[in-house]
């Protein structure tokens, strides 16, 4: 996911969001072969934003928001985890779009900001209940 903000704003206004440069989609595949009585979170754990400088300085930017697909995380130090997807159901292919509407980050003013990209990572955690499995045993 990329978006884009400028120094200005970061370091000059109280809060600046910027939305998600280019709509894509979080795609879920669920093939465990239990049938239609499971149900399944796809969960998001998101990292601090960072930039390397050339001299091997890390300098942190804060995030107040990440919205992703509609749902905001406030937590955002790579150790909590938030359900994006909640209540999948079924087996078979999910798709979840993202687009500037509804996946967008917020930053709080920071006037140390650098001209540079930051960057951070999401892991993606995918859980579930299998349910009943289907037959009778004879």
């Amino acid at each position: 996911m990329t978006f884009n903000s400028t120094v200005d704003d970061i370091a000059n206004s109280t809060s600046t969001t910027a939305k998600l440069q280019s709509d894509g989609s979080i795609s879920t595949t669920d093939d465990e072969g239990y049938g239609t009585a499971t149900n399944w979170t796809l969960a998001a754990t998101p990292t601090e934003l960072s930039y390397a400088g050339g001299n091997g300085k890390t300098s942190n930017l804060s995030v107040s928001t990440l919205t992703i697909a509609g749902t905001p995380i406030t937590t955002i130090d790579g150790k909590t985890s938030t359900p994006i997807v909640k209540n999948g159901t079924n087996e078979g292919n999910t798709s979840t779009d993202l687009t500037a509407d509804n996946t967008s980050i917020t930053l709080p003013q920071d006037k140390q900001v650098f001209g540079a990209v930051y960057t951070g990572a999401i892991t993606w955690t995918l859980s579930g209940n299998t349910g009943a499995i289907g037959g009778t045993a004879q």
